[in-house]
C-alpha cells in the first residue's frame, strides 16, 4: 500500500482548514447537483410515466357541434396518423371559484367522473363516502394551492347563477392544474351530469332546452371533448384541430371558450417553473465548484511553500517527487468525494417541501426515488475538477531539486527593491508596509484578486438570479405567463369593444385599456392563439424580445414554443390557416410567455380581420392601479359593467388565476433565496477565512520579527491587514461589476434553456453596492479575528515559536 496512505493522514491533520473549505464547497455542490439531477431528470420521467399510465391522448379539443359525438369520432379516425379517437359529452361555461385568498376564474369543463373512456384516465387523490348535497371532484391542486378538504362546500359561480357544491373526492390526470391553461375540470356523478346535460344550452341544432331538474347546474353549455391519440404528436393535435375547425359551430356562444392543446406543450409548461429552479440550483453548483477549484489551488501552492522542507526531506530519504506528493492529491480528492456524496444524500430531506411545491404547480404528485444518478455524477464531477486542480498545483514542485526544497526554496539572493519607500512616500505607517510588503509578492495579490473575484461574482450571480426570476411575482408571472392583464372585460358577440376604450380608461383605478381579441387558427397545421392588439405599449412586459412587435396588417409576432416548433425565425413567411381562409404573414419577432403553453402569436387588430373577416375586437384588456387589491379590484369591475351597460357580458381577472396556480410555486420563493443566500454567505466567507489564514501562515515569521523590533499588536495586526483588504477590495468590486455586466446574459440564457426568452433585469443597489461591501467587512472581521492571537503574543513568545 505504501506510504500514501500515511502521508495523507498527515496531510489533513496539518491542514484543518483546507479540509473544511473542501468538504464544505464540496458538499454544496453535491447538494445542490443532486436536487438539479432530479428536477431536470427524474421528475420529466415521472410526467411522462403517468402520461402512459393514464392513457393520456396526445391532442384534446374542446368545441360545441351540431354533430353527434359517433359522427364526430369517425371524422377524427378517418383523418391520417390517428390510431386512437374518443368524443364525450362535456358542459363548459366561464366561471369564478375561490381559492384561499384569491379567486380562480376561468373555463370550467363538467363531464362524467364515473365515465371511464379507453383515453386521459385520473387518478383519485383522496375521496369520502359520505353523503353529500350535489357532490363534486375537483383537481388536486384546490387542495394544495385553494386549501380545500373532503366534505367542503365550493361555491361556483356563472354569469346567471352560483352552485354549492360538496367535495366528493380530489384527482390527477395530465391536463388538469397547468398554468397557462385557464381551464378547470370538474367530475360530476353519473345522474347529476345527466341532469345538467338535459337543462343545457342545446349542443346540437334541432335539440332543445329542457327545464332545469333538481342538480342542474344553470348557465352551462353543452360541447364535446376530442381526444385523439396519433403515431405522432403533431399527426394527433393536427387532426384534432382539423376535425374541430370543420365541424365546430362558430355561431355557438360556447365556441369562444373552445380550447386545442397537446400533451407535450403541457409537459413543456409543467417543467417550465421547474426548469427556472433547477437552472438556478445548476448555476450555483458549478460556481460554487469553480470557486472551490480555485481556491484550493492557490491554497495548495502556499500549503506546498510552507512544506517545502518537510518534502525535501522526504525526497533526501529516497522518496520520489510523485512519492512526496501524491498524497496530498489523494488526500482532498477522497474529501471532495465524499463531501460530495454527503452534500448528494442530505439533499433528499428537502424533497418533500419540493413535491409539495411542484404538486401545486403541476397539478401532479411526484414521488422522487433514491437513485444513484442523483448522487454519483456530481460527486464524480467535483472530485475530478479537486483531483487535476490538486495534481496540476503539485507538478511544480517537481522542478525544484532537494537541495532547494530543504532550503524552503529560497534562493541565495531574495532582496528587492521597495516600491513604497518608506521615506518618500506619505501616509499611515501601517498601511504602508503592508501595502508595500504585498506588492513584493505579485502573484499573492492575483491570487487573491482573482479568488474574490470569482467568489464575488459566483455570489453576485446566484443572488441576482434568485432575485431576478424568483424575488417578484409579476416577474415570475412574466416568465412563465408573458403578458398578461389584469382584467379582461368582454363584450356581447357583435360588438365592438374599442367603442368603450376611452371610458373605462377613464375610471378611477384604471391605468390602462386597450381593445383586443382572441382567435384560434393553425399556424403551420396547428392550433395557436393568435392575440390582435395594435401595439405593445400599453403592455404591461416586454413580450417581444427578438425583433419588433406588428406594425401592418400583414406582420405577426410569434411565442418561442411555436418558434422553436417550426423553426421559423424573425424575417421569415409563415401561413395562418382556418377552413375559409389561408393568409401569409411576415415574422417580425418572436415573443415570451405561456400563453396557450407557447403556441400563440400576436398580430394587428388588422391582421386578425385579415383571418377572420367578421371578427371584432370584443373585449378589453384593463390594467390597474392596484391589482392586488381584491375589493378595489371589485369596484372597478362593477364600474365598467355600468360603464358598458348592456353589450357587457363578463370579466375575467386572468393575473388572479394565474397567481393562484403559482401560489405554492410563489411561497416557496422566500425560502429558496434564503437557502441560496446563506450557500453564497457560506461560500464567501470559507474563501475569505481560507485566503487569510493562508496569508497569515506565510507571514508569520515576518510578524515575529515586527514584534521583535518593537511594533505593538495592534500594528501588526494593521499591517497584515492592509498586505490582504486593497486586494480583497479590488476583487469584490471587479466581481461586483462583472455581475452588472453579466447578470442580464445569465438570466436570458437560463430561460432559453427551459423554454423562455429573457426579461428586463434591474440589479439592485444592494446587490452591487453591498455585495462588495459586505466582503470587505467580512474580510476585515475575520482579519481581527485571525490575527487576535497574534496581536497579544509578547516578543520573547513570538520568538519562541521560530
Amino acid at each position: 500500500m505504501g506510504p500514501t496512505p500515511l502521508l495523507a493522514r498527515r496531510d489533513l491533520r496539518r491542514h484543518p482548514a483546507l479540509v473544511l473549505a473542501v468538504a464544505v464547497l464540496a458538499a454544496l455542490a453535491g447538494f445542490l447537483g443532486s436536487i438539479s439531477t432530479l428536477l431536470l431528470v427524474q421528475y420529466p420521467q415521472h410526467a411522462r410515466l403517468l402520461g402512459q399510465q393514464w392513457h393520456t391522448a396526445d391532442s384534446l379539443a374542446i368545441f360545441p357541434s351540431s354533430l353527434t359525438a359517433d359522427r364526430i369520432t369517425a371524422r377524427l379516425e378517418a383523418q391520417p396518423g390517428v390510431t386512437q379517437a374518443e368524443v364525450t359529452p362535456v358542459l363548459v361555461d366561464q366561471v369564478r371559484i375561490d381559492a384561499g385568498e384569491h379567486t380562480l376564474e376561468g373555463v370550467a369543463v363538467f363531464h362524467d367522473f364515473r365515465a371511464r373512456g379507453r383515453l386521459t384516465h385520473a387518478s383519485v387523490t383522496a375521496e369520502t363516502r359520505a353523503d353529500l348535497d350535489n357532490p363534486v371532484w375537483v383537481p388536486d391542486q384546490l387542495r394544495i394551492g385553494g386549501h380545500y378538504a373532503l366534505g367542503d362546500p365550493i361555491l361556483v359561480r356563472t354569469s346567471r347563477a352560483n352552485t354549492t357544491f360538496h367535495i366528493r373526492g380530489f384527482f390527477q390526470d395530465s391536463y388538469s392544474g397547468v398554468a397557462g391553461i385557464n381551464y378547470f375540470f370538474l367530475g360530476l356523478e353519473p345522474s347529476a351530469f345527466t341532469a345538467a346535460w338535459r337543462a343545457g344550452a342545446p349542443a346540437r341544432a334541432d335539440e332543445g332546452a329542457e327545464a332545469a331538474t333538481s342538480g342542474a347546474i344553470v348557465g352551462v353549455h353543452r360541447a364535446w371533448q376530442s381526444e385523439v391519440t396519433g403515431s405522432s404528436p403533431d399527426a394527433a393535435a393536427e387532426a384534432n384541430a382539423t376535425v374541430g375547425h370543420e365541424v365546430g359551430d362558430p355561431t355557438d356562444p360556447v365556441s369562444s371558450f373552445s380550447l386545442s392543446v397537446e400533451h407535450e406543450s403541457v409537459l413543456r409548461g409543467k417543467a417550465l417553473s421547474t426548469g427556472i429552479l433547477s437552472g438556478i440550483l445548476v448555476f450555483a453548483a458549478v460556481l460554487i465548484t469553480l470557486v472551490a477549484t480555485l481556491t484550493t489551488r492557490s491554497t495548495l501552492r502556499s500549503i506546498i511553500a510552507q512544506d517545502l522542507r518537510s518534502l525535501g526531506t522526504l525526497r533526501a530519504f529516497g522518496y520520489t517527487s510523485a512519492q512526496a506528493t501524491r498524497s496530498l492529491t489523494v488526500a482532498f480528492t477522497l474529501v471532495a468525494l465524499v463531501s460530495s456524496v454527503i452534500g448528494g444524500l442530505a439533499s433528499y430531506a428537502v424533497l418533500p417541501a419540493l413535491v409539495q411545491l411542484l404538486a401545486a404547480q403541476s397539478g401532479t404528485t411526484w414521488t422522487p426515488t433514491f437513485t444513484p444518478l442523483s448522487v454519483v455524477p456530481g460527486a464524480a464531477a467535483v472530485g475530478l475538477v479537486v483531483l487535476v486542480t490538486c495534481a496540476s498545483g503539485v507538478r511544480r514542485l517537481r522542478r525544484r531539486g532537494t537541495v532547494e526544497a530543504l532550503r524552503g526554496g529560497e534562493a541565495d539572493h531574495s532582496f528587492t527593491r521597495s516600491l513604497l519607500p518608506l521615506s518618500a512616500t506619505p501616509g499611515p505607517l501601517s498601511l504602508l508596509m503592508g501595502v508595500g510588503r504585498a506588492l513584493h509578492s505579485p502573484r499573492r495579490c492575483l491570487m487573491v484578486v482573482s479568488t474574490l473575484t470569482l467568489a464575488t461574482l459566483a455570489a453576485g450571480l446566484i443572488l441576482g438570479l434568485g432575485n431576478a426570476l424568483l424575488g417578484d411575482k409579476d416577474t415570475t408571472l412574466a416568465i412563465i405567463g408573458g403578458e398578461i392583464e389584469d382584467l379582461t372585460v368582454h363584450t356581447r358577440p357583435g360588438t365592438d369593444a374599442s367603442r368603450f376604450e376611452a371610458q373605462v380608461e377613464a375610471l378611477d383605478g384604471v391605468v390602462h385599456a386597450y381593445p383586443k381579441t382572441t382567435l384560434f387558427p393553425r399556424i403551420e397545421g396547428r392550433e395557436a392563439a393568435v392575440v390582435a392588439a395594435d401595439s405593445d405599449s400599453q403592455f404591461r412586459t416586454r413580450p417581444v424580445r427578438i425583433g419588433r412587435y406588428p406594425r401592418s396588417a400583414d406582420e405577426i409576432v410569434i411565442g418561442v414554443a411555436a418558434a422553436d416548433r417550426t423553426g421559423i425565425q424573425v424575417g421569415d413567411s409563415l401561413t395562418v390557416a382556418t377552413d375559409d381562409t389561408q393568409v401569409s404573414f411576415l415574422v417580425t419577432g418572436v415573443a415570451s410567455g405561456g400563453r396557450q403553453l407557447g403556441n400563440f402569436a400576436y398580430v394587428t387588430i388588422d391582421g386578425a380581420k385579415r383571418i377572420d373577416p367578421k371578427i371584432l375586437a370584443n373585449s378589453l384588456a384593463v390594467h390597474l392601479d392596484h391589482p392586488d387589491d381584491a375589493a378595489l379590484t371589485d369596484r372597478v369591475i362593477d364600474r365598467i359593467r355600468d360603464t358598458i351597460g348592456s353589450d357587457y357580458l363578463a370579466t375575467s381577472k386572468f393575473r388572479e388565476s394565474m397567481f393562484v396556480m403559482l401560489d405554492a410555486y410563489l411561497s416557496v420563493v422566500p425560502a429558496t433565496i434564503t437557502l441560496l443566500t446563506a450557500f453564497c454567505v457560506v461560500t464567501v466567507l470559507l474563501v475569505v477565512a481560507l485566503v487569510t489564514g493562508t496569508i497569515l501562515r506565510e507571514q508569520r515569521r515576518q510578524m515575529n520579527v515586527m514584534r521583535a523590533l518593537g511594533f505593538t499588536g495592534r500594528q501588526v495586526r494593521a499591517q497584515l491587514a492592509w498586505t490582504l483588504l486593497p486586494w480583497v477590495a479590488l476583487g469584490a468590486v471587479i466581481g461586483s461589476a462583472l455581475v452588472l455586466v453579466t447578470l442580464e446574459d445569465a438570466v436570458g440564457l437560463l430561460l432559453r434553456r427551459v423554454g423562455s426568452l429573457a426579461i428586463d433585469v434591474d440589479v439592485p443597489p444592494l446587490l452591487w453596492a453591498g455585495l462588495p461591501a459586505s466582503v470587505l467587512v467580512l474580510a476585515w472581521l475575520l482579519i481581527q479575528v485571525l490575527t487576535l492571537r497574534a496581536g497579544r503574543a509578547t516578543t520573547s513568545e513570538s520568538m519562541a515559536r521560530e
